[in-house]
Parts: structure tokens; C-alpha cells; sequence
């Protein structure tokens, strides 16, 4: 009987140990997909279809400067995730309002909308001096700075991927 009493509390000892190393882990790390639309080769297609449509319409100007902020890739997997949906953010309310320039849009927006959604649930605010560089720079291009935003969207899409899908 006192073995058995023993067993268990080793055990629930061992549980509660193991919960506390993942939950401290879990801050810093994405154990699951965080929105199946960033694993969907439809909404990829599309990203890609939309980026090469624009970039159709890109000055020579515009193709030697680079919207997308860069940012250090030694932070946390789940900061730099949420650093590139708050730029998502930017682009859902800034640049994609223009659904009928491009093909396939109207969907791709509804698959970026739930995948901002998505990343909500685990994001704060990342880096804003990054996201204020980003549309201070938007704003600097004009409207060709929409038209090079919805350029890079695959860049973007990409960067989703990388750091928000798995870790």
C-alpha cells in the first residue's frame, strides 16, 4: 500500500514537472499548426498567382527597394510568428482592399482573414517600431507601394509558413 502511495506521487510529481517545462517551453515555441490555411497549397497558389500579377506592374523603382522589413531571426520562433501577422494586419486593413484588380483575391482574402483570426489568439504586439517603419515606408511609395505591399505578399506568405505553422 505505502509502494503504491509512493508510485503515485512520483508520478503525479513526474506530470507536474513535465507540464511546467512545457508550459515554459510553450512561450517560445508553436507545437501545432496554428491555422490550416497557412498548410493549404490553394491559398499558397493563389498568394503566388496574386504576387506575380502585381509585380507584372512594378516600376524599375520599385524593384530595387524592399518593403518587407527584415527581422533577426534569433528571436523566439513565436515572436517573429506573431511580428509577421501583425504585418498581415496591415495588410488585411491598408492594401488589400483592392479585391477586383487581381485574380483570385476575393478568396485569398477570406484564407488571410482566418489566418489573422488564427494568429490572434496567440500574438501581442511584436516589434512595433518594424510595423510603423513598415507603413511610414507604404505610405512614402504612394500607390506603387500598394501595388509592391501586394508584390511581396508572397514573401510574406512565406515567412508565415516558416515560423507559424510548426516549431
Amino acid at each position: 500500500m505505502k509502494m503504491t502511495a509512493v508510485l503515485f506521487s512520483v508520478a503525479g510529481m513526474l506530470i507536474i514537472t513535465t507540464r511546467c517545462v512545457c508550459d515554459a517551453e510553450s512561450r517560445y515555441h508553436i507545437r501545432a499548426p496554428i491555422s490550416p490555411p497557412l498548410q493549404n497549397r490553394e491559398t499558397y497558389l493563389a498568394v503566388q498567382l496574386v504576387a506575380r500579377h502585381a509585380q507584372k506592374y512594378e516600376s524599375e523603382n520599385d524593384t530595387s527597394v524592399r518593403l518587407m522589413p527584415r527581422v533577426d531571426t534569433s528571436q523566439p520562433q513565436l515572436k517573429i510568428c506573431c511580428f509577421h501577422g501583425n504585418i498581415l494586419d496591415v495588410y488585411l486593413k491598408r492594401i488589400l482592399h483592392q479585391k477586383d484588380q487581381y485574380p483570385r483575391m476575393h478568396l485569398l482574402i477570406a484564407d488571410l482573414t482566418r489566418i489573422n483570426h488564427d494568429l490572434k489568439k496567440h500574438c501581442m504586439s511584436h516589434n512595433r517600431h518594424l510595423i510603423v517603419q513598415f507603413r511610414e515606408k507604404l505610405v512614402e511609395m504612394g500607390d506603387g507601394g500598394i501595388n509592391k505591399a501586394i508584390g511581396e505578399m508572397d514573401i510574406l506568405y512565406t515567412y508565415l509558413q516558416d515560423f507559424c505553422v510548426n516549431a
